[in-house]
């Protein structure tokens, strides 16, 4: 009896040996992994094509900054300090949609600026010069009493506000003359 019963638990043990050697048959194939995120970066190269530069008067002890875009969708943020120092900096890319869309407003923009006869007379130390592709466009100052024509005015709040919230922790747009302020867009 106990000849059977080592006989028994040696073929036990054998088969139980022999099970964990066997070759399974393979499951259903794993998918391929996902393909990585695309890596496509903005490189900065050229003249930028729309430049929004927060500028201070000589002599002025106020924190300037100058944010630009580029054609391939490419920005740069670059301040400086209240102290004429470095300041933060940040850059980034826009979806080539968002980028169409400021070169439509850019290119259909008049760019014509008047003047009126009665203004303010507050004086700001820091102003805003918008350039596109390389040319001031127009000068943003307080109380300065030049009116950009509503065409490119509304073209221009497009444009910061497609713009600007990229690098929106770091720059405020600026909009000093309520009187060129457009109607808001229904």
């Amino acid at each position: 009896m106990v000849k059977v019963l080592v006989l028994a638990l040696v073929t036990l043990v054998s088969l139980r040996s022999a099970d964990a050697h066997m070759v399974r048959p393979p499951g259903p194939p794993h998918p391929p992994p996902p393909p990585p995120p695309p890596t496509e970066r903005c490189e900065v190269t050229g003249t930028p094509m729309f430049e929004i530069d927060h500028r201070a008067v000589d002599g002025a002890h106020v924190p300037t900054s100058t944010l630009k875009l580029y054609r391939n969708g490419a920005w740069t943020l670059v301040s400086t300090t209240a102290g004429g120092k470095r300041g933060s900096s940040a850059r980034g890319c826009l979806d080539r949609d968002v980028v169409a869309q400021i070169v439509r407003d850019i290119k259909s923009s008049p760019w014509s600026v008047h003047y009126q006869r009665i203004r303010c007379m507050a004086v700001s130390a820091s102003y805003t010069v918008y350039s596109a592709f390389g040319r001031a466009v127009y000068t943003e100052r307080m109380c300065g009493g030049a009116v950009l024509d509503l065409k490119s005015r509304r073209n221009l709040n497009d444009i910061e506000s497609l713009l600007v919230p990229s690098a929106d922790s770091f720059a405020e747009p600026t909009t000093d003359d309520h009187f060129a302020q457009p109607p808001p867009r229904h």
